[in-house]
């Protein structure tokens, strides 16, 4: 009697198998996009945390510019008549590796008539005049750019002492998040700027 049944030869793949490549097709991708989202996951959380402004050296009269201000034993005060416009100039650093996007910056003291920007030029270690630009602007990694703000006096009553809040708001951009962060402009050095100074 002759046997006609087909043998399986070893290392033969079962008849209904699906061979290994093809599983490893399916895999491959659903691996790699987990591998994408917690990625993700992992930079927005980061972008959400970082926070790389920080105000490096003093507030001051910008350079340049013309100064209607005089240095009193609290900080300054504005001289002039009621509309005369000073501008005052604060250098902010991004501390961090990833340019920002400053996009706008609002104020809560109206006597602020505007905000603005120019670069940080420097010569000998001293800060040199440089033009005044809109928002927004790009500050790189580790740079510094000088963030502006035009003062304007207001009429003041007799009698009457009012500074300057030096509160604002930075609306800024970074990696793939926004953010808003509420600065004082005078917590350090100048502590005062007198609008109308006591008479």
């Amino acid at each position: 009697m002759v046997d006609t049944a087909v043998k399986q030869q070893p290392g033969g793949t079962p008849h209904g198998a699906r061979p290994r490549w093809r599983s490893l097709w399916v895999i491959a991708p659903a691996v790699f996009l987990v591998f994408l989202g917690v990625t993700r996951i992992v930079y927005w959380r980061t972008s959400i945390a970082y926070a790389p402004l920080r105000f490096q050296g003093l507030g001051a009269p910008a350079i340049g510019q013309p100064v209607h201000v005089r240095t009193t034993a609290n900080g300054l005060s504005l001289s002039g008549p009621a509309g005369t416009d000073q501008l005052f100039e604060f250098p902010l650093l991004n501390s961090g590796d990833s340019p920002v996007d400053i996009i706008r910056v609002t104020v809560q003291d109206e006597a602020i008539a505007g905000v603005q920007w120019a670069a940080n030029h420097l010569s000998n270690g001293r800060r040199v005049p440089s033009p005044s630009h809109e928002l927004p602007v790009r500050v790189p990694g580790h740079a510094i750019v000088n963030l502006q703000i035009v003062v304007r006096r207001p009429l003041c009553a007799s009698q009457v002492t009012r500074y300057l809040s030096g509160l604002v708001t930075i609306h800024w951009h970074a990696m793939i998040s926004p953010h808003a962060t509420t600065v004082n402009l005078l917590a350090d050095d100048p502590t005062y700027i007198a609008l109308c100074p006591a008479t």
